[in-house]
């Protein structure tokens, strides 16, 4: 592959990335999903002042979402690279980028996967359990002081 088409990909991958967050932003994590999973621990007046923060700064993860691909390439076609250079390979990085790339595609199908498992079975409690998307807890909420008793 030439560079200029390397870069294509490296584009392309940042768009598809793009879109994927999208599709999870506009179909999965809706006010509904909210609403589901956080009911049974949160006030409903908390959940709508995490909803309107969260409508703030959406747009935040649209403008890191290239940073962070491109970091992440970028990391570990450098790791290659020193790879490269102490085992007296002689690698252009460009090709080393190519490497990279085709190794992030493992990770835009774990997506997709999750998105279709997602869309097929619902965004239910049970189902969000199995996907790993109860880890968290918003910035904004004291648990001491916002959870149901």
């Amino acid at each position: 592959m030439t560079k200029k088409e390397v870069f294509t990909l490296i584009g392309l991958y940042i768009l598809i990335n793009l879109l994927l967050a999208f599709a999870f932003n506009s179909v999965v994590f809706n006010e509904s999903f909210y609403f589901n999973v956080l009911s049974n621990q949160f006030e409903v007046d908390d959940i709508q002042k995490f909803l309107i923060a969260n409508k703030k700064v959406a747009f935040l993860s649209y403008v890191f979402i290239p940073l962070i691909v491109l970091i992440r390439i970028i990391s570990v076609s450098g790791v290659f690279k020193i790879y490269a250079e102490l085992n007296d390979k002689n690698f252009h990085f460009h090709s080393i980028l190519e490497i990279a790339l085709i190794a992030e595609v493992v990770f835009v199908f774990q997506v997709v996967l999750k998105f279709a498992f997602i869309l097929f079975n619902g965004t239910t409690i049970e189902n969000a359990k199995t996907m790993s998307v109860l880890f968290f807890c918003p910035c904004w909420c004291n648990t001491a002081t916002h959870q149901k008793s």
